[in-house]
């Protein structure tokens, strides 16, 4: 008898440790400190920023050394929406303006899509013929479809729910809107499919699937809800129509797998580190993300700095590396 119940304490024990061990796997976050409890009354921590912030990346879908961000510049109190070669190291700027919003999106046909506050504008790669795509409402996250040639984004009245999809042809100067489709993110692909977040939120969203052809009919790809604290920040397509790249404000940079709707933790994040906006390269093979850093000030409890930078890694996870980009 007591055999079988040394036994069966050792079966619980590998049994718990495996648990445990499953559940670090996807939770625990080496070299991630997190922030210390505040003793004092307050509302909890108070985050500033530093110099330059790097946000916003997104790959050129033609050449994959490329991409646009968006660079925040606290010292001169501007922003600019720039472009930057990581063969050459050589940064561009495409225009200056004080309320960049959101992430830009490169066309296959070499324009760039920004929201300017509530509004949508395009710019060539080049610099040229910067010209207002909206003018008035609230028009955010422009994504473009795979020829270049047209352009779908969220619509709104009055700056909130319900958002309408828009898609606007340049080529007939032709808009479409797509009624009864609150949805937040929109990415497409290659084959022109698309993938949203429904339930009007980001908080507690379930991913949405549809195509340029047929934007009113849309499918339901599981049930993602989570509260606040997880929300999703950013989604793009991988190499095919099998994979998403995400990130989550508690658990990090995620593959998920459409078919099984599992995330599988590439990164992950804690109080002192979260992660944004991403972006896939045209070959599927890289990821370019914002990385959020924190760190204590010293100058008063709760007071805590906390910076952006542009970071790339292999689409498995591997060899992070964070871009040096000149200021």
């Amino acid at each position: 008898m007591k055999n079988i119940s040394i036994i069966l304490g050792v079966i619980v024990t590998l049994l718990l440790n495996s648990a445990c061990n499953k559940d670090n796997l996807f939770h625990h976050c080496p070299n991630c400190k997190s922030l210390p409890e505040i003793k004092e009354p307050s509302f909890g921590y108070s985050f500033s920023e530093g110099d330059y912030q790097y946000y916003s990346p997104c790959f050129n879908p033609n050449n994959a050394n490329q991409f646009v961000f968006i660079f925040k510049d606290n010292v001169r109190k501007t922003q600019e929406l720039c472009i930057y070669d990581m063969s050459t190291q050589e940064k561009k700027v495409l225009t200056e303006n004080d309320n960049l919003l959101f992430q830009p999106k490169w066309s296959s046909m070499n324009w760039i899509a920004f929201n300017t506050g509530h509004q949508i504008w395009r710019i060539k790669s080049n610099g040229d013929s910067l010209v207002a795509v909206t003018n008035s409402e609230s028009s955010l996250y422009p994504a473009w479809s795979a020829d270049g040639r047209e352009l779908l984004f969220e619509h709104s009245k009055n700056a909130g729910v319900p958002y309408n999809i828009v898609r606007y042809n340049f080529n007939t100067l032709q808009a479409d809107t797509i009624k009864d489709q609150t949805c937040n993110l929109i990415v497409c692909n290659r084959n022109n499919t698309l993938m949203a977040l429904g339930n009007e939120s980001r908080d507690s969203p379930n991913f949405k699937k549809s195509s340029i052809q047929a934007m009113d009919k849309w499918e339901d790809i599981g049930n993602e809800m989570s509260n606040g604290g997880n929300r999703i920040a950013g989604i793009d397509w991988g190499n095919d129509e099998s994979t998403l790249f995400i990130t989550r404000r508690s658990t990090g940079l995620l593959r998920y797998d459409i078919a099984n709707s599992k995330e599988h933790q590439l990164k992950c994040s804690c109080d002192t580190r979260r992660y944004g906006y991403v972006s896939v390269s045209p070959d599927g093979n890289k990821i370019l993300f914002e990385e959020y850093d924190a760190f204590l000030t010293g100058q008063g409890a709760g007071m805590a700095e906390e910076n952006c930078s542009i970071h790339i890694i292999d689409a498995n996870g591997r060899h992070d590396t964070k871009i040096e980009i000149p200021n």
